[in-house]
């Protein structure tokens, strides 16, 4: 099933594109393509919950990474993501 993401940031929204959602409790995965080797990721959350879900679509949140501490410890900041259901072709 493919979906289009939304990334949300304050009162504002940031298109992430449409494609496939991969998810478990560690991580939640957005790509291009059907898994394949030459998918691009999207976007990835650490430790994914799902906040609210409706007819049309559902809203996950959880830790983004953002980069390095300099004692290479990764930095991450909170991220809501609102994900609807595109119709399958």
């Amino acid at each position: 099933m493919k979906f289009e993401c939304n990334k949300i940031i304050g009162k504002k929204t940031e298109p992430m594109g449409a494609g496939v959602l991969s998810s478990d409790s560690r991580e939640a995965v957005f790509f291009t393509g059907n898994d394949e080797s030459t998918s691009d990721i999207l976007g990835r959350l650490e430790r994914p919950e799902m906040t609210s879900i409706t007819s049309d679509g559902f809203r996950l949140r959880g830790f983004e990474e953002t980069g390095f501490e300099k004692d290479g410890t990764k930095k991450f900041r909170y991220m809501e993501w609102w994900c609807r259901y595109l119709p399958e072709t």
